[in-house]
């Protein structure tokens, strides 16, 4: 299971106050401000073969992308880039078109 198909594997919870909530694995609970089911509360991270893979486009657009500072941030970790779930959530959705398509 990928970081993104964590969002359709929804489980409820109980707060001790017994106040129920939805949880959606790898996500920041608006309460705690943790991260669920992720080690340590850590936002997850994936690599550039995966966001190429969700996005459904080639490792290289994104590498080409980084050397015209577009695409979402990323961490470097020695050679290896990381890319945070929630940074990628946010730029996908700074792509979303507004309007309506011309003729």
């Amino acid at each position: 299971m990928t970081p993104f198909e964590w969002d359709v594997r929804v489980s409820s919870k109980e707060d001790p106050g017994g106040h129920a909530y939805v949880c959606w694995p790898g996500s920041l609970h608006h309460s705690t401000g943790h991260y669920s089911d992720s080690p340590c509360g850590l936002e997850p991270l994936i690599d550039i073969g995966e966001l190429a893979d969700y996005l459904g486009i080639p490792v290289s657009t994104i590498y080409d992308w980084r050397t015209r500072g577009l695409g979402p941030s990323a961490y470097r970790f020695g050679k290896h880039l990381k890319f945070a779930v929630g940074d990628v959530r946010a730029w996908v959705e700074r792509q979303r078109e507004t309007g309506t398509a011309g003729p």
